[in-house]
């Protein structure tokens, strides 16, 4: 999972202790199919009605080759008001709007969402 340039200026203070910053907590959908780029500091087009706003992630520590060395986001939503196009998941450090988005996983093809329709999306930040 590539992370934005923020993302990792963000990582590197809360490891260090510095005030100021927040931990990545939220999970936040995007109707853009826009490739990643690290210089990303938001969505590029934010899904924020229809059940599919952006909302605090369960968040997990897991290991992949080391004990505790990834970081888990997982969300999961119900759609209220279809049909909506989802092509990506953010990782963002503010579980209502702004904030510092941290990474952004483009999906393999569009998820159109009808009404009742779930979405249950899991990042991995591994770190090793």
């Amino acid at each position: 999972m590539p992370i934005t340039s923020d993302g990792k200026s963000t990582i590197t203070a809360l490891v260090g202790g510095f005030n100021g910053y927040v931990a990545f907590c939220a999970l936040a959908l995007d109707s853009s199919s826009n490739a990643f780029d690290k210089g990303q500091s938001g969505p590029v087009a934010e899904i924020s009605s229809g059940g599919l706003s952006r909302a605090s992630a369960t968040v997990s520590r897991g290991t992949t080759s080391d004990s505790n060395d990834t970081l888990e986001f997982y969300k999961s939503w119900t759609c209220t008001s279809g049909p909506i196009s989802v092509n990506a998941v953010c990782v963002m450090n503010n579980a209502s709007s702004g904030g510092t988005m941290g990474s952004r996983d483009v999906l393999p093809s569009t998820r159109t969402m009808q009404t009742g329709d779930t979405i249950s999306e899991q990042i991995n930040w591994i770190f090793g």
